[in-house]
């Protein structure tokens, strides 16, 4: 980790050099330059590999300076002075380079001997853990199951109400034409096993992503008041726009109206909440008898266990930032960032050893990343090592 902030070990003309190279019009000059700048410290050579498209890169140097000006750099340092054993490291992503300061606050120290014993400062995976990837099942509404993405070879479908499904780039597109469709109503439904992905194309135009362990019920032609789906897992939306017609989200008895919004729901059954993150428009999420009215940057955070809902601010972009490949951790505990990872990686973590409890992360990881690289980047904290025994990864704190 670099000991200065990164205005003061950036050349003058840093930006114009980074546009340059990016776009594959640097000199041999500039370039000497720039190698010299990436050299000097490992923080500058993660931030050169990890700079996304030519055309988002002033962009993300921006964002980079504004959370500078915030005195990110600063707020470190001092807990560095309060807390000595609080570790850092960088995670970089191509989503937001600006945010990939890794911060580990750890409250309390626990050596576990028995597995300790003889010292244990690396991780123990023999196993090469391969990422997700895209494929999921769409169930017909006869019950017919079909496979989607990666290996199959089927692109076409029709349900018995005449929709027609095609199969897009990795997009389920259902087309439901009014001229040929009959008047029953009738419902698909698409789910994501864990190690995947996939999103589709409602009938109205409103687009889904759905995560890993998650699925979406919903007919394949909207009709009455109102266009309702129900979720389980995590998904996110981006719906089309119909005032005349709200989008209604249903997860875990949590309703979520919309008219046309983006927004990202996370309502897994082994997590303690279930979160709704708003990115554009409005939503009302009602639960519980209770009922809140978000705004762009909000998240509603409701407790099922307890009935408590609650509301913060949040840099709502980072909650949807799975669907352009990067897991984004702000303050979250080690138990819920190996429950994710677990649900992508397709392995089971067990992190419920005493000692993990209060251990805390932020940062960004490359999803396209295996999971030996992720486990050695959390472990590269010195607070906990992966071990693998038979058919689950344990992780030890150290």
């Amino acid at each position: 980790m670099a000991d200065k902030g990164v205005q003061e070990r950036l050349p003058n003309d840093l930006d114009e050099l980074l546009v340059k190279y990016r776009g594959g019009e640097i000199t041999d000059e500039e370039r000497k330059v720039l190698d010299a700048w990436a050299g000097a410290d490992p923080w500058n050579r993660q931030m050169l590999d990890c700079l996304g498209e030519p055309s988002r890169t002033r962009d993300e140097l921006n964002e980079m300076r504004a959370y500078n000006r915030q005195g990110v750099w600063e707020t470190i340092r001092r807990v560095d002075r309060e807390r000595s054993r609080v570790r850092f490291r960088n995670l970089f992503s191509r989503y937001a380079v600006a945010s990939v300061v890794l911060v580990a606050m750890v409250a309390a120290f626990f050596t576990d001997s028995s597995v300790m014993e003889g010292g244990l400062d690396h991780n123990l995976l023999s196993t090469i853990i391969v990422p997700g990837h895209r494929h999921a099942f769409l169930r017909m509404s006869d019950g017919s199951v079909i496979g989607v993405g990666g290996e199959h070879e089927i692109k076409q479908f029709t349900e018995r109400d005449n929709t027609h499904i095609n199969i897009q780039d990795d997009v389920i597109v259902f087309d439901a034409d009014a001229s040929r469709l009959d008047t029953s109503l009738v419902y698909s439904s698409v789910s994501v096993p864990a190690g995947g992905d996939f999103s589709l194309i409602l009938s109205d135009g409103s687009q889904v992503w759905l995560n890993s362990e998650s699925s979406i019920r919903f007919p394949t032609k909207f009709s009455g008041s109102t266009r309702e789906v129900t979720i389980t897992g995590e998904a996110y939306f981006e719906v089309t726009r119909d005032a005349g017609h709200p989008f209604v989200v249903t997860a875990n008895g949590q309703k979520v109206t919309v008219f046309g919004t983006s927004f990202n729901l996370s309502a897994y059954d082994n997590d303690d909440n279930i979160k709704t993150t708003l990115v554009t428009g409005s939503v009302l999420v009602e639960m519980g008898g209770k009922q809140v009215l978000l705004v762009p940057g909000q998240q509603a955070q409701f407790i099922p266990s307890t009935g408590e809902m609650s509301l913060r601010a949040v840099d709502a972009a980072s909650y949807m930032a799975w669907t352009r490949g990067a897991f984004v951790f702000f303050d979250e505990s080690i138990g819920s960032i190996c429950r994710a990872l677990a649900r992508w990686y397709k392995v089971d973590i067990d992190a419920s050893a005493p000692g993990l409890e209060h251990l805390r992360y932020s940062g960004v990881i490359k999803r396209e990343d295996t999971f030996n690289r992720i486990a050695d980047l959390l472990a590269s904290t010195d607070e906990m090592a992966f071990v693998e025994r038979g058919n689950v990864i344990l992780v030890i704190p150290k």
